[in-house]
């Protein structure tokens, strides 16, 4: 069921039970978690917080504290796939779902009580979402009072069959089952995300009068990463800073009188121009240019043509080269007070047209100065950096997006340079070695097992950036590459044998719609053995290594053959 008052249908309704608190591995989902942690201490709800990598996770958690809690809060997760088949829950327990992923499951939004998925009330016209009687029944007008229903097996709510088979009744039943199956194609054709979750309890705050400076980073944070990880176009991203910029000018008033109520323990906003380089503020100018997929891949710096070419970008700038290769905040002052107005005004020569794009800026207390992306690479690059300890990567995470935690947060910034570095190289080497190949329909590409930095791309962030990177690197030198999916494939599991994959759409599509979830279903049907869809992107599936080229065939011979 869907709900739109969240204060009266949600809030209130959970304000006296304990709930058990479940939360996907994603910087937006840590932000939600952190809004709801703070209106649930102040209002002294009790709560067990959980953290989930997929679906196995996900029922183990249930299972283990289904007893004390049957009030579920579900973030990032659940809302595309069907919970109660999964969890097997008992008729008292009731979930709550906050997921920005599409499409929602059919069979959740229409169980009404148990199942409550929570949308900002702005966001309701958006769910294009097909009518009752169009997927799951049939009404035979010509019925009397009692009307009776038609219903395939595997369809969701169970209703009576009818005890006659005329042949005009059998039509209308083939007419009815054709237009589902053409409703459900168009509304599965496409995984996409829509409102970050973060924003959706920030609404919830704000309705109840309860939002803060604290809660509003943490909505601006939530929608960056979805903006930095190419969950969202920039059209959801512009309309979403819009709404967000008029709850910073009113949580932020500017005045004569600012700096006289600046604090050590304050907390203030700005929005302003961001530059898509990476990290900067935390590096050197130079390594940021060159581990920055928008600066990296446009100057080419994998190649010593390319290397001469950034070299002369930050020339014509008036940059000195040993100014670039120290730290940021190392350099004089005069080139980090210039320095954006400098990079647009000679970004149009060098093909950069779209270097800044709008984005926030956190002063905490004096010292202490963050913008949102920087925030997001921290926060990921802390829950990516050891998939043995999931739980206290979590909790590192969690912390760093405390004020009162900036070391913490610091950690996850050097932590994130690494991985980047990892990133870069790796892509690299896919170009420089030519280890891609083109399977006709889609360009596929393989971390192989013992490469040096195979166990970071066994999680899915770092994964998914790796396939970006290598994908802007592709279309770079390879105009073509620009129309076709991308499919990037890394070791998972050694001692099982298995691997993880995942799709990205073509470059040249700005949507931000997969629709590699529903063609990785299709394909695996083609399998002796069934591939794992355990994790909550859609487009991400874990094979056994030596299925890994019949699965990939059969994805090839499903677009062929469409």
């Amino acid at each position: 069921m869907i709900i739109e008052r969240l204060k009266e249908d949600f809030y209130v309704k959970i304000k006296h039970e304990r709930v058990l608190l479940l939360v996907s591995l994603e910087v937006d989902s840590l932000c939600c978690a952190k809004i709801l942690q703070l209106l649930f201490k102040n209002d002294d709800i009790r709560y067990t917080l959980v953290p989930v990598s997929g679906k196995t996770e996900l029922r183990e958690a249930y299972a283990a504290h289904v007893e004390e809690s049957k009030c579920v809060v579900m973030v990032n997760c659940g809302g595309c796939f069907n919970i109660l088949e999964l969890l097997q829950p008992t008729s008292d327990v009731k979930f709550y779902i906050i997921d920005s992923y599409r499409p929602l499951l059919l069979e959740n939004i229409y169980n009404h009580g148990q199942v409550n998925i929570l949308i900002r009330a702005a966001d309701a016209t958006q769910l294009s979402i097909p009518e009752f009687e169009e997927v799951f029944a049939y009404l035979d007008e010509s019925d009397s009072d009692d009307d009776e229903y038609f219903s395939d097996e595997d369809s969701g709510p169970q209703h009576k069959r009818r005890k006659t088979g005329s042949f005009e009744e059998r039509k209308r039943k083939q007419l009815w089952k054709k237009r589902k199956q053409e409703v459900m194609y168009k509304y599965n054709e496409f995984h996409y995300h829509e409102t970050a979750a973060s924003l959706v309890v920030y609404d919830l705050a704000w309705k109840m009068s309860k939002d803060n400076n604290d809660i509003l980073w943490w909505a601006i944070l939530g929608l960056t990463d979805q903006y930095v990880h190419h969950k969202i176009d920039q059209e959801r991203y512009i309309n979403d800073i819009g709404e967000l910029q008029q709850q910073v000018l009113r949580h932020n008033r500017t005045g004569d009188d600012d700096a006289a109520s600046l604090s050590v323990n304050s907390l203030k906003i700005t929005f302003d121009n961001e530059l898509r380089l990476l990290l900067y503020r935390h590096w050197t100018l130079y390594d940021s240019l060159c581990h920055s997929a928008y600066t990296a891949c446009r100057f080419r710096v994998w190649t010593t043509k390319g290397q001469k070419k950034l070299q002369e970008f930050l020339a014509e700038m008036g940059l000195p080269l040993v100014q670039c290769k120290q730290k940021f905040c190392a350099m004089d002052k005069q080139f980090k007070e210039n320095l954006r107005d400098w990079i647009i005004e000679h970004a149009r020569k060098y093909s950069l047209d779209d270097i800044c794009y709008g984005s926030f800026t956190a002063q905490f207390g004096f010292k202490n100065k963050f913008c949102a992306v920087d925030v997001v690479s921290g926060v990921a690059a802390l829950m990516e950096q050891n998939s043995q300890e999931c739980s206290l990567n979590f909790l590192k995470a969690l912390d760093a997006l405390s004020r009162g935690n900036v070391q913490q947060l610091i950690s996850g910034l050097e932590i994130a340079k690494q991985q980047q570095t990892a990133i870069v190289s790796q892509a690299r080497s896919f170009t420089e070695m030519k280890q891609f190949v083109c399977y006709g329909p889609f360009v596929f590409a393989c971390v192989e097992q013992g490469t040096l930095h195979s166990e970071l791309f066994s999680r899915p962030i770092a994964l998914a950036k790796l396939a970006r990177f290598f994908m802007e690197t592709s279309v770079i030198t390879n105009k073509k590459a620009r129309s076709l999916p991308f499919l990037l494939s890394a070791p998972l599991s050694s001692k099982d044998g298995t691997c993880i994959l995942i799709a990205l759409p073509p470059y040249a599509d700005d949507s931000c719609k997969n629709e590699f979830g529903r063609a990785f279903q299709q394909a695996a049907l083609r399998l002796n053995t069934e591939p794992s869809f355990d994790f909550f992107n859609a487009a991400i599936v874990t094979l056994k290594v030596e299925e890994r080229g019949t699965f990939l065939n059969a994805l090839t011979a499903l677009y062929v053959n469409n």
